[in-house]
Order: C-alpha cells, then structure tokens, then sequence
C-alpha cells in the first residue's frame, strides 16, 4: 500500500495548462529549498508559479479512501491473558505534503504500528473479563484527539472504524483448563462421596441374609447393585458435563458478540434453574428391577422382625 503514485520532473507550460487535481489524487510540487505547492480538490498549478517558485519534482499522491484490517492479540491490565482485536479502519490521506515529506513508502507496516500501540493504551487499562468495556473504548478512537492526532502526524485522516474483541486463544484455552479440571476435581469429590454412601446404604439396606440362600449369593447381589448404581451416576455426571459445556459454548459465544453482562446473567440463571430439574423417564426394564430390588429389600427387612419376634 502506497499512497505516493508516481514522481517525475516538473515541465513548465508556455501554452496549457497543468494537470488539474482530483477528489482522489493531490499533486505535491517541491523546490531545492524544500518548499512545497500542494494542489488538491480539482484545483491546478499555475505555470507562472512553478517557473516563479523554481519547482522541479511534482508528486502525485493517492488522497482516495483505503481501508485496513489490524488483527493481533494485545495484553489487558495483568500483562498475562489477552485480547483478540479486530479492529477494521478507514482512512486517507489528508495532508499530502506531510506524505511526501515524511517519505512514506510501506504504510502497512506503519499503520500496524501505529494501531498496535493505540489499542495497547486502550486494553492496558481493562481486565481481561471486561470485553465489551474495550470494545466500547476501541470504537471511541475514532473521536479521541490524540487518536487523531497521531495519525495527522504521518498525514493521515480517520473516517470510521469498526472493532470485534475477543478472548486471546492462549487465553480462552486456560479458561477451559480451569474449568475442566475443576469440574473433574467436583466429580472425582461427588463420587467419591457417592460411593461411600451408596455402600453404606446398600449394607444396611441388605444387611441380614434374609432371602438370599448365603453370605455369598447377598455380597453378590450388593455389589451387582452397588455396581449399577455408580454406573447410573456416572452417566448422570456425564450428561451434566454436557450441558455444562453447552451453557459454556453459549456463554462464550454471547462474550463474544458483546452481548448485554444482565442479559447473560439472566440465561445463566434460566440455565441453571433448568438444568437442575431432575426428571428421569425410566424404561420398562429399569421399573421391572427397580420394583424386584425393592421387593427384596422389603422381604429381608420382614424375615428380619419374624425372626427378632421369634
């Protein structure tokens, strides 16, 4: 991207006139004392002032509107997670003379430069959990004096930005770090309590041989049904890592858009509320064995006051 279309020597007119300038294109004459003529807006040079003001280069400088896309990760206040921009500007050059003066030849470079260090002042001042905040200050840019100034300095002129910000990559894959261990850490503590209530429950609940022929065939039985019921809340704690990754995967995604903090509060807690409704549709083979456990436990809690009234 250049903005300088082409330099060549000034020829002086005894007859005609010089190249009118455009709405897109400025011509910028310069003499050996290093002044300049700008000629812009439709307007031309006058032969008489060229000869006059020895001027001997004429520039052509491209004044049409460009645009360009900054896309980068930039720090927040704790120098450790970051912000993904997406910042996309507009732009022209509205003084051609600081152009040819200043020389500038790879202005990509430059305007990286330039908005890198812009939004760096902006996002250094944000947590990394206030996105819509920098999204707002970011799109405030565009009517920020120094924001302003500073690129009038290499010539240029602002004529609208559009921003997105999200979460950095790196950023984004600690936060999932996090919570995936701490949702293992949760199961591992449920089921480890599970387990030593569901056993206690079970030894108690079939605690007399009753109507089972032996020790044996009883241990049996209360590990078979210890064993199916670990694996049901096994299955319960998965489906809830589902969802909660989907409620994550929403969450996110709304973050993302700079969706209104009350208005995700709000699905948070419809979420939740939702998610914890428990409502279990059993199959016709999970009510035949429910009802058989429980038969059995009901005749071994019977054999156990006949033979305590014997």
């Amino acid at each position: 991207m250049s903005f300088i279309k082409s330099r060549q020597p000034v020829k002086v007119k005894i007859f005609g006139k010089q190249q009118p300038s455009t709405q897109t294109s400025s011509f910028v004459y310069i003499n050996d004392e290093g002044e300049c003529l700008v000629v812009q807006n439709g307007d031309y040079a006058l032969n008489s002032e060229l000869r006059h003001g020895k001027y001997h280069t004429v520039y052509e400088v491209d004044t049409s509107v460009y645009s360009y896309t900054f896309h980068k990760e930039v720090m927040c206040d704790d120098g450790q997670n970051a912000f993904l921009i997406r910042m996309r500007i507009s732009f022209y050059v509205g003084n051609p003379e600081i152009i040819v003066r200043r020389g500038i030849v790879n202005s990509t470079n430059m305007l990286d430069e330039l908005l890198f260090y812009s939004i760096k002042e902006v996002t250094r001042d944000y947590p990394i959990d206030q996105i819509r905040a920098v999204n707002g200050a970011l799109k405030g840019l565009q009517n920020d004096s120094k924001f302003n100034r500073v690129f009038g300095e290499y010539g240029l002129a602002v004529e609208a930005l559009e921003v997105d910000v999200e979460l950095g990559h790196e950023t984004r894959e600690r936060l999932k770090r996090k919570m995936i261990i701490k949702d293992e850490q949760e199961e591992k503590r449920l089921r480890k309590e599970g387990e030593i209530e569901n056993l206690v429950h079970f030894m108690e609940k079939y605690g007399e041989v009753g109507v089972f022929s032996s020790e044996k065939e009883r241990t049996e039985f209360i590990m078979k049904e210890y064993e199916r019921k670990k694996q049901e809340e096994q299955e319960e704690l998965k489906i809830k890592r589902e969802k909660d990754k989907r409620t994550q995967d929403l969450i996110e995604d709304m973050v993302k858009k700079g969706e209104d903090p009350k208005l995700i509060m709000e699905v948070i807690q419809t979420l939740n509320e939702i998610n914890s409704e428990k409502s279990f549709v059993s199959s016709e083979t999970d009510r035949v064995e429910k009802d058989k456990w429980e038969k059995l436990g009901e005749t071994s809690e019977l054999k156990r006051k006949e033979r305590l009234d014997g």
